[in-house]
């Protein structure tokens, strides 16, 4: 098993499988990870600041270039604590959220039980599309937070479009 020091900080190390161990006391001691939304996370110290880190990240920073600056780790299997190097990858938010909907690894539409379909309109009113959720829309490319500001009357409109809670 190889271990490697996480980066910032030379007491902590981590292996390609998502094991985290400190040298902080005699000997190598493996860190009690904790889950977090099904996503495993570690207590430790980097570059002096304490503070809890995913696994997934931890593994990926170590482990997995990045030429491409992308700011979020892929779980490609769907399982969020199978943190092995293989089952990771860097992506973007939208890269990330289409990986999910094409996998149903996410809520959508009209399957989570909170959801409202959202409809999408020109600034003429004219009918674009009905969404079965913000969370939907959002798949593909649209903003959650700025389609659910228009919806609540905080903004006009989002890339152009007004966007306004649909009823059956």
């Amino acid at each position: 098993m190889k271990l490697i020091p996480i980066e910032g900080n030379t007491s902590y190390y981590v292996t390609r499988y998502g094991d985290v161990f400190s040298t902080k006391i005699s000997g190598f001691r493996t860190r009690k990870l904790y889950l977090k939304e099904g996503y495993q996370k570690v207590g430790i110290k980097i570059l002096g600041y304490g503070k809890t880190y995913f696994v997934h990240r931890l593994v990926s920073m170590t482990f997995i270039p990045n030429p491409e600056n992308k700011p979020e780790v892929n779980h490609i299997n769907g399982i969020k604590d199978d943190n092995n190097i293989e089952n990771l990858e860097w992506c973007t938010g939208k890269e990330n959220r289409a990986h999910a909907l094409a996998n149903n690894l996410a809520w959508v539409g009209k399957a989570h039980p909170t959801s409202k379909q959202v409809g999408q309109y020109t600034k003429e009113g004219v009918l674009i599309k009905v969404w079965g959720s913000i969370g939907e829309a959002s798949m593909f490319g649209f903003l959650d937070k700025r389609i659910s500001d228009c919806i609540n009357g905080r903004h006009k409109t989002h890339y152009g479009y007004v966007w306004i809670e649909h009823k059956d």
